[in-house]
């Protein structure tokens, strides 16, 4: 069983030891019912912030919702484990930082 509070643990976790094949576990859904949630493995991207290179790994997440399609979000983080950028798929709403972290580490 997978809580909200426990999926960015989770998701920091894979990218920390190299997430190589899909996921699967259980989770709630948002009407509160027992269903999946799936992590997937995304292409790498390189992305420049503040003239600094970084290499970002990314993850779908995708969580069932019983007749409706699942709801899923992409998720970029940089090599040190801080995201770097979500976004829910089909919202025009699109999170990612501006600044390279302070405390970053390669």
């Amino acid at each position: 069983f997978v809580s909200e509070g426990a999926n960015l643990v989770l998701q920091r976790l894979s990218i920390a030891h190299g997430m190589h094949s899909r996921m699967c576990f259980k989770t709630f859904s948002t009407d509160n019912t027992l269903t999946s949630v799936t992590y997937s493995p995304l292409e790498s991207h390189t992305i420049s912030i503040q003239n600094v290179t970084l290499e970002t790994v990314g993850i779908e997440r995708s969580v069932e919702n019983g007749e409706e399609s699942a709801t899923s979000w992409k998720i970029y983080f940089l090599s040190d484990g801080h995201m770097y950028s979500r976004a829910q798929v089909g919202s025009p709403v699109y999170m990612k930082i501006k600044d390279v972290p302070e405390n970053f580490y390669t």
